[in-house]
């Protein structure tokens, strides 16, 4: 893992309370992997573009998932290979 990102997951801070964590998932044809956890974000597509340039940059396709480690639900997606989709919201019926 690149040290841009390796910071950028570390990034966080001190909290009184417990944070929320989100799972960041990174889907293609070869299948889910789990690139990173984040803290008490908003819970939309915005979170996933530091993701979403790390992996663009790399050449890689699929999509960019943001995941609610608590509920397990999917609550943001990005697509590498088709920006004019990036950042659809996901509707009840698309989600598991």
């Amino acid at each position: 893992m690149k040290l841009a990102l390796k910071r950028m997951l570390l990034q966080g801070g001190a909290s009184a309370v417990a944070p929320h964590w989100f799972r960041v998932e990174h889907q293609d044809c070869l299948g889910r992997h789990t690139i990173g956890r984040v803290p008490n974000v908003f819970a939309t597509h915005h979170a996933l573009t530091p993701f979403l340039a790390h992996l663009l940059l790399d050449g890689a396709t699929g999509e960019v998932v943001l995941i609610d480690e608590l509920s397990g639900a999917e609550v943001a997606r990005r697509f590498l290979n088709a920006p004019e989709r990036s950042g659809r919201p996901l509707s009840a019926s698309s989600r598991p």
